[in-house]
């Protein structure tokens, strides 16, 4: 089955893949809410694939997540967006609450030499928006969402390095 091969690691680029897509600001805004909730669910699911390929571990990657504010705000995201209705948060009822846009209207660059004669066509780039959203626990923390992801990452390598599984 595709996505079901490689185990872990199979999760673990998807997951550094999301990552990535985070920072391509050439797509429109509901793709870039996709991702960063795309993002938030396959890192809080990794526990899933943990238990699975690793039953023992089932218990111990609950701990896990438990103890790390990262991975309970995570988690949070993850089911709030799988499920709609975070029913039992973990994370301080953890959600994405705002976010901020900033314009660039792109750069003419143009090549001369020559006593000021144009040496190349000019380079044009496109205009784009840089989307930044905000994972807020309410009465708590607030975390620019690139900052959290790699936090989580972060988190969850420390896990997996632990546990022999990187």
């Amino acid at each position: 089955m595709i996505g079901q091969n490689n185990g872990i690691k199979e999760q673990w680029d998807r997951i550094h893949r999301f990552r990535a897509a985070l920072d391509n600001y050439s797509v429109d805004q509901k793709t870039y809410e996709d991702m960063i909730w795309a993002f938030f669910q396959a890192t809080h699911h990794l526990k899933d694939w943990i238990s699975s390929t690793n039953p023992g571990l089932a218990l111990d990657v609950e701990t896990a997540i438990n103890n790390s504010s990262y991975l309970k705000i995570a988690a949070d995201l993850g089911n709030r967006s799988k499920h709609m209705l975070l029913t039992r948060p973990r994370g301080g009822n953890a959600d994405i609450t705002r976010n901020d846009a900033a314009v660039s209207l792109g750069t003419i660059v143009l090549t001369v030499s020559n006593g000021n004669i144009p040496t190349a066509a000019p380079s044009i780039s496109k205009p784009y928006v840089f989307w930044k959203y905000y994972a807020e626990v309410p009465g708590g923390s607030s975390f620019d969402q690139k900052d959290l992801a790699d936090l989580v990452i972060i988190e969850w390598k420390t896990y997996l390095t632990s546990k022999g599984l990187l």
